[in-house]
């Protein structure tokens, strides 16, 4: 019995140290994925919407997916927006542009991905800009 527990007590501290207990990154089959409330909470800029937000760092890139959906009840033009990645104290780690470049049907969505080389899952919040 008392083998059982200390065999049981190893493999619970070996599964905390594994897993990295309290960070705010997963990390899956070589993915690491960036879940952080800040980063992949729901948006609303002007009449867009930005919902369904990923941040994974695979292959040596950062893939940010989100999509963009035109809340308006009139057809609105997007351009482009831009992406600010923040750390912890709210320095710009790095702008990425998310570019639709085309009209959004009123209700209508768009999934946009935008890519960087740098490792953007310890970034601890995302906000969007709107380029005009």
């Amino acid at each position: 019995m008392k083998k059982t527990v200390k065999i049981a007590i190893f493999l619970l501290c070996m599964m905390t140290i594994l897993t990295g207990c309290g960070k705010k990154t997963n990390i899956t089959d070589g993915i690491k994925r960036n879940t952080n409330e800040d980063v992949i909470k729901d948006q609303k800029v002007e009449v867009f919407e930005f919902t369904n937000t990923s941040l994974v760092y695979e292959e040596g890139r950062s893939k940010l997916e989100v999509i963009v959906t035109n809340t308006s009840e009139e057809v609105a033009y997007l351009s482009e927006f831009k992406i600010h990645v923040k750390d912890e104290n709210g320095n710009e780690i790095i702008e990425l542009i998310g570019f639709v470049g085309e009209q959004i049907e009123p209700k209508e969505s768009r999934l946009i991905t935008s890519y960087s080389i740098q490792d953007l899952t310890n970034a601890s919040s995302i906000s969007y800009e709107i380029v005009k």
